[in-house]
Order: structure tokens, then C-alpha cells, then sequence
């Protein structure tokens, strides 16, 4: 295994594949059948006493040795990452920051070593800043808890900043932060981890009184709920008018769970497509299917609270288009997402400025 990704690693023309010896006679080079795609960084070779000498290219398509001794390597190689991830670790994250992403496309091309896989997975979490393995968010999870919780996003520092994890974060639960390309075939191949289910932060509704340890305790006294439920009601209004006002960018605005010191976020439908697979279509060149996300708000920022008001004192001020414009704008630019029309946006930002000074 080379210290360093070579260049390549991700191009279709990269070198890859073994050699392949019979008897210690030359047969070829690359032969990439000797080992699955997802491990085509590993450098050597295999002699084998048993194929015979003309064994030719269509041959080692075919031949049953051949992927005897495909599956053999496949299980030899997963074992030896799982067993330097236990003795050593800190050579196992340096080879994982090199490779990782490439592993990791195991869980879609190969499903059969589907629990191997899982013992040489690494993850940053939200909990620390350094590499954290599958075995030890495990330990850590809350009695009870069956969602492995994670966010998606271009860049770690991104993704730690996303609102989306506000209620995660108060609630003292780990949630997985993805930021691979490769991250988003994982989540839809695995499904889940070790009988967790795969759940975005970031993809419907999440069941606030489930997150956290003794989550599921009862106190018996109902009234916040029914405050909450009261003042959701109050707040509708607001909501279907910005609903229909950014009708063409967001599929509906709703009151959100998630959030509890920002003002703002985006959410996926639970059966929409996210910004990363967007970004994977454009990337290879496909038209990404049609999808528009939700916008939810937190009813108790100061923010909110206030464009009720003005709501309320007059439900057709042209100043709340405007606003509601620049919540879609900063909840997408607070998750390291990319404006569409950023000069409308600046044209927004100094109408606000101009009629505040």
C-alpha cells in the first residue's frame, strides 16, 4: 500500500490491478479481476500453482480460481485495515485520510463484505475534532437510540457549523459529519450501520423527544407541549404567507424542531434529492431531478417574532417579500450552499441597510 493517494486514484485511466504469476511465469499485468475496484491502490502480485500457463485474458475474466482468489485478498486486506485500526491507530488515520474515500465505495460495489467494511470505517463526529470509528460511536449512544444521525457537507468546518445541528448539539447527541462526495453512496447503499438505521439531520422531520439520553422519560406536566402547539397555530399565517411568497424556491415554510439559536434553516423532503447528489449529477454531466426544499423557521428568535408582528400589523408590507427572500438566502449560505442570483441578493442586503440607517 503506497503512502499516498496517488493522483489518479479517482480517474478511470489510473493504473490499477495485480500482476499475475503461474508457477512463477509472467502471465500479465494490471489484471484488475485479482481485486474489487475499491481497493485498486493496493501494488503487487500473485503467483498461483494452479491456473494453467496459457491462461489468457478471457480466462481470467472467467475462471473460478480467479475469483477464489478475489474474494481470499478481499477478505485478507479488510481484516488487516480492521486489525491496524485496533493496534494502530494513528498509522490507520493517516491511511485513512489518504484512502478512505475509496474504501468506502465498498458498501455499493461489493454489499457482500458489507460487516468487514464496517470495522475499517472512520468518521469525524461532532463530538471532538479527532477520527472517531463505528465501534466507538456505538458505545457512546444512548440507550434506546436506533438512528445513527448524520449531516452532509462540502467541508468539515461547514458541516460543524450547520444550524441543522442546534437541537442535536443542546440535546448532547453525535451525529456523524460526511463530507466525501463518496459519503452520499455510502448512506444510500449501507442504509445502516450495525442495525442503526442512516438518518439525516438534514431530511424530514426528526422526533425531538427521542434525541438524548432518558429521552424517553415522562414528567407528566403536558403545558409546554400545549404552549407550543398553541403558538405554532398563531404562527401559521405567517408561514402560508411565505409559503406562497417563495413559492417558486421552496416546496413549503414550517415551524422547525431543529433549531434553537438560529433563525432560519433548509431541510430535505424526506423523499427529495440533496444538494450533494445535485451536485454529483451536474458533476457527471446529468440533469439532477426537480426538487425543492423546506425552509423552516424557529418561532422563538427575535427575528421571527418580529416579521410576525409585522405581519400581523399589516399582512400585505412588501417588506416582508423581502425578508422572506433573505431567510431563504442566509439558510442556504449558513450550510455552505451557493446562491443562485447573488446579485439579488446584494440588491436585498443594501435595501435592509439602506432603510435601517
Amino acid at each position: 500500500v503506497p503512502e499516498r493517494a496517488p493522483m489518479d486514484l479517482y480517474s478511470r485511466e489510473t493504473k490499477r490491478g495485480l500482476s499475475l504469476f503461474v508457477k512463477n511465469v509472467f502471465i500479465g499485468d494490471e489484471v484488475r479481476e485479482l481485486m474489487p475496484e475499491y481497493l485498486r491502490f493496493i501494488r503487487g502480485l500473485v503467483d498461483s500453482p494452479d491456473l494453467p500457463l496459457n491462461v489468457s485474458r478471457e480466462m481470467v475474466q472467467q475462471h473460478r480460481l480467479i475469483t477464489a482468489i478475489r474474494k481470499h485478498l478481499t477478505k485478507k486486506w479488510l481484516g488487516r485495515f480492521a486489525e491496524q485500526l485496533q493496534n494502530k491507530r494513528e498509522d490507520y488515520e493517516t491511511f485513512w485520510a489518504e484512502f478512505g474515500a475509496a474504501i468506502k465505495e465498498g458498501f455499493h460495489y461489493d454489499i457482500d463484505n458489507k460487516d468487514r467494511l464496517e470495522k475499517t470505517l472512520l468518521f469525524r463526529t461532532t463530538k471532538g475534532e479527532g477520527w472517531r470509528s463505528l465501534d466507538e460511536v456505538l458505545a457512546d449512544l444512548p440507550e434506546g437510540q436506533e438512528d445513527l444521525f448524520y449531516l452532509s457537507g462540502d467541508s468539515l468546518e461547514t458541516a460543524r457549523n450547520a444550524p441543522q445541528l442546534e437541537i442535536f448539539r443542546s440535546k448532547d447527541v453525535e451525529v456523524l459529519l460526511l463530507t466525501d462526495p463518496i459519503d452520499e453512496i455510502l448512506v444510500g447503499s449501507a442504509m445502516a450501520l450495525r442495525e442503526k438505521t442512516l438518518k439525516s439531520v438534514t431530511r424530514g422531520d426528526i422526533d425531538v423527544s427521542k434525541l438524548g439520553a432518558g429521552a424517553d422519560a415522562q414528567d407528566g406536566d403536558d403545558s409546554d407541549d400545549s404552549d407550543a402547539a398553541s403558538d405554532d397555530e398563531g404562527i401559521k399565517p405567517l408561514l402560508d404567507k411565505l409559503g406562497a411568497v417563495l413559492e417558486a424556491r421552496v416546496e413549503k415554510v414550517q415551524v422547525s424542531t431543529r433549531l434553537t439559536d438560529s433563525a432560519a434553516c433548509l431541510i430535505t423532503p424526506e423523499n427529495g434529492i440533496t444538494p450533494q447528489m445535485e451536485r454529483m449529477f451536474k458533476a457527471m454531466g446529468q440533469e439532477a431531478p426537480p426538487s425543492k426544499r423546506l425552509l423552516e423557521l424557529n418561532p422563538g428568535h427575535d427575528l421571527v417574532k418580529k416579521l410576525r408582528a409585522l405581519y400581523e400589523a399589516d399582512a400585505d408590507d412588501a417588506r416582508i417579500g423581502t425578508y422572506a427572500e433573505l431567510l431563504v438566502d442566509q439558510a442556504l449560505l449558513s450550510e455552505g450552499g451557493q446562491l443562485e442570483d447573488p446579485h439579488a441578493f446584494a440588491r436585498r442586503v443594501t435595501e435592509v441597510m439602506a432603510a435601517a440607517l
